[in-house]
């Protein structure tokens, strides 16, 4: 099985910084970093490295999950996760979409993962 991309945002964070050094220990996962300077250089750089996962600091007021999601139609497998420290969570957004013919699809749309 090939190793995760995974794009940190912003390593020069102590946050950030330590959850690279912690993913670069995991023999799963490639990870890359990067620090734009906005929303649009964040995209060129999904773009150039094509990751599975993108880690943002919950503190970084660089872009809002839903609208990275939304504006990268040609990354439908794309996760983004948010690490919020103050409140000890993780925010995991990714795109789904689904066809629906009938309402059995909804109920099956409801209960995947």
């Amino acid at each position: 099985m090939p190793a995760k991309c995974v794009l940190i945002v912003n390593p020069a964070s102590v946050l950030t910084a330590g959850l690279e050094l912690l993913l670069h220990q995991q023999r799963d996962f490639k990870v890359v970093s990067s620090n734009p300077e906005n929303e649009e250089k964040l995209i060129e750089e999904i773009g150039r490295h094509r990751p599975d996962i993108v880690l943002l600091d919950d503190s970084q007021s660089l872009v809002e999950p839903l609208h990275l999601i939304a504006s990268l139609k040609d990354c439908p497998n794309l996760r983004v996760i948010v690490v919020n420290l103050k409140d000890n969570r993780l925010l995991i957004f990714n795109r789904q979409e689904f066809e629906v013919a009938c309402a059995n699809d909804l109920v099956d749309a409801v209960r995947r993962p």
